[in-house]
């Protein structure tokens, strides 16, 4: 599954660089389906470059039928970015709480100056989901399964993807 994005933030690129790099937490009011994000860890790489390690927590409406089959967990994940301050991008690589093989994401952000005030935002991220390695779900069912937990996947990473930038927009607006 790839999903991919790309927006306008009505400030500044710096500005916004700086706020997903170091303060992610502070957009949680703004990202659906997100209930907390912890900052784990931040390391300088180098002079360009740093390391942030965020978990995210996901607020998820599982349906009935997977119910018994998928925790909470499953949709929380560690978000391991590699921060290049040059490039103002981060690469990115998420792990599920419950396994490093549950699926493989991988994807790369860009934040790049329009003029002075404004930044395009710009998500790409592809996502392969290994339903069979979901703890507790029979093998028998993982196939059966798999288009729904891909779905509620899709539903929680989708929505705040493509509402980085609204959520950005928000947090803006209500700082001034």
């Amino acid at each position: 599954m790839h999903l991919e994005t790309k927006d306008i933030v009505n400030q500044p690129v710096d500005r916004v660089y700086a706020l997903v790099r170091d303060d992610l937490g502070k957009l949680v009011p703004f990202l659906p389906n997100i209930e907390k994000i912890d900052v784990i860890e931040k390391e300088k790489i180098n002079e360009n470059e740093r390391k942030v390690v965020n978990h995210w927590y996901s607020k998820v409406d599982v349906p009935a039928m997977a119910k018994k089959y998928l925790k909470p967990e499953v949709f929380a994940w560690k978000d391991f970015a590699v921060w290049n301050d040059q490039e103002k991008s981060a690469s990115f690589r998420l792990e599920s709480f419950v396994g490093k093989d549950l699926y493989e994401a991988k994807g790369k952000n860009y934040f790049r100056a329009i003029g002075t005030d404004k930044t395009e935002v710009c998500i790409s991220c592809d996502i392969t989901i290994h339903a069979d390695k979901v703890p507790g779900i029979p093998r028998f069912l993982a196939a059966t399964l798999l288009p729904v937990i891909e779905g509620i996947i899709a539903k929680i990473l989708e929505p705040n993807l493509k509402s980085l930038s609204k959520g950005l927009n928000g947090y803006f607006k209500d700082q001034n």
